[in-house]
């Protein structure tokens, strides 16, 4: 398996870990991108959804969605964030499953 595949994977296999009521904040990169093209398949879960980028706010505008900005959710306690690296994505996903 590819590199390329591996962060296709990655961001799919993330998706699951996204829960209802999700405020979701989003990084740069490729794996992030692959997320993004999927992240339709949730949509009814997420409540809000932040962005690190103009680029990745352009990718979710263009996708459909809204994006906030940080200081609109920073009261909320669940800020569910992604990165590029996958082995820290999955890491993160599962800090925040321990909250």
């Amino acid at each position: 398996m590819n590199q390329e595949q591996e962060k296709k994977d990655a961001a799919q296999a993330s998706l699951a870990y996204i829960q209802d009521d999700c405020n979701l904040g989003l990084g740069t990169g490729s794996t992030v991108k692959h997320l993004i093209e999927n992240l339709h398949t949730v949509k009814e879960k997420i409540n809000a959804l932040v962005s690190s980028s103009k680029e990745t706010t352009c990718k979710l505008q263009d996708a459909g969605f809204r994006v906030d900005e940080l200081s609109a959710i920073v009261t909320v306690q669940k800020l569910l964030m992604c990165w590029e690296n996958s082995p820290f994505l999955l890491k993160s996903f599962q800090w925040q499953n321990h909250m």
